[in-house]
């Protein structure tokens, strides 16, 4: 029996989750490159930063996340190989965890909650393309399913920025103001969806 496989017919409602799963677990990327900057100024008076660690302290919080991302690309490819679908299940799960430890007010737990976080975008951001590569036909790939990861994060660093215009610009209001746990939790609702896709 000859099969022809140019009349084989994807299951396109699988191909649309799948791609959707992997364009929200991609944006994590935008989240953890670009998160971070609109919720200093708010950090710093609220940890009460002083003029001698002020500037270390941007800094780390700063790096925590592109050194996860970092170190997430690099053992990405090693982790993806033990199943690809169970690493975007699993590194979306850490990247919740690291983004509820993001809002704990505590500079060393913010740090872990960055790091972690970092590192779960860097394992998505490998994982995910391959996913799509892997999985849609090379004729379906101009239909927009090639685009969606590299969509997915470029969007969330524009949301990510944008987010920044909820933090207060004045000195009072943000000793008070809770708007940049906002800023690090807005990921975890579009990682819960890609999760129960």
């Amino acid at each position: 029996m000859h099969l022809d496989y140019d009349k084989l017919m994807p299951d396109q409602k699988y191909l649309v989750k799948l791609t959707i799963t992997c364009l929200l677990s991609s944006m994590q990327l935008g989240a953890a490159l670009s998160a971070t900057a609109s919720t200093l100024s708010s950090l710093e008076k609220q940890l009460k930063w002083t003029k001698d660690n002020v500037d270390t302290n941007k800094t780390l919080i700063s790096t925590a996340s592109v050194l996860g991302i970092s170190i997430g690309a690099i053992v990405g490819g090693k982790i993806i190989a033990y199943g690809r679908r169970k690493s975007v299940l699993i590194f979306d799960l850490l990247g919740i965890i690291g983004s509820v430890l993001s809002i704990i007010e505590n500079f060393y737990v913010i740090l872990v909650g960055r790091l972690m976080y970092g590192f779960a975008a860097g394992v998505l951001v490998t994982a995910c393309p391959k996913i799509v590569e892997e999985t849609v036909p090379s004729a379906y790939m101009d239909l927009g399913y090639g685009i969606s990861t590299n969509l997915g994060i470029n969007l969330f660093v524009m949301i990510s920025l944008l987010s920044g215009l909820i933090i207060p610009s004045d000195t009072a209001d943000l000793l008070t103001s809770q708007n940049w746990k906002i800023v690090y939790l807005i990921p975890v609702p579009l990682m819960l969806i890609a999760l129960l896709l």
